[in-house]
């Protein structure tokens, strides 16, 4: 696939990146109408560590490891309860009242404003590609919030 250098592997990125958006369009989707008995943020967290675990033969394979330091482990919570649990709050909630093309969407911005703020608060450099993905997504939105809902007609009753 790849060689040691690198070679090939944004291509495997590409392919991961799609299967992951369209993996969290899916979610969208599903989660849009509310299943009775079924909290989608107790889903989404039983997925997170069910995900977890299923990385952490991979992780251990290859080397990583985590220092178990009261700061390193205090990072860990953070990450885990601000911008992953918090986040997931505020989108399942968003999400109920959300066209499901928008919640997708919204998502999307998330990676955006990292970018965005590594260029303007870490000096990273966003090149023409970049800046026009970020304008195709704002566009994007907003063509998303411009379009009227469709108007749900009742069905015509036949007799016979």
């Amino acid at each position: 696939m790849g060689t040691p250098t690198g070679e090939g592997l944004p291509l495997v990125g590409i392919v991961c990146s799609l299967l992951a958006g369209a993996g969290f369009a899916t979610v969208a989707v599903i989660t849009r109408r509310p299943v009775a008995g079924l909290d989608p943020l107790r889903t989404a967290a039983f997925g997170c560590w069910v995900g977890g675990a299923l990385l952490l033969p991979a992780a251990l394979a290859v080397g990583v490891s985590i220092p178990l330091r009261p700061d390193v482990i205090g990072a860990a919570v953070y990450l885990g309860a601000v911008p992953t649990a918090l986040a997931y709050a505020a989108y399942f909630t968003g999400l109920r009242s959300a066209h499901p093309v928008v919640a997708a969407l919204t998502v999307l911005l998330e990676p955006l404003t990292a970018a965005l703020l590594a260029t303007l608060l870490l000096g990273d450099r966003l090149g023409v590609v970049g800046w026009c993905g970020a304008a195709l997504l704002v566009v994007a939105l907003a063509v998303s919030q411009l379009r009227p809902e469709p108007v749900e007609r009742p069905e015509p009753v036949v007799t016979p």
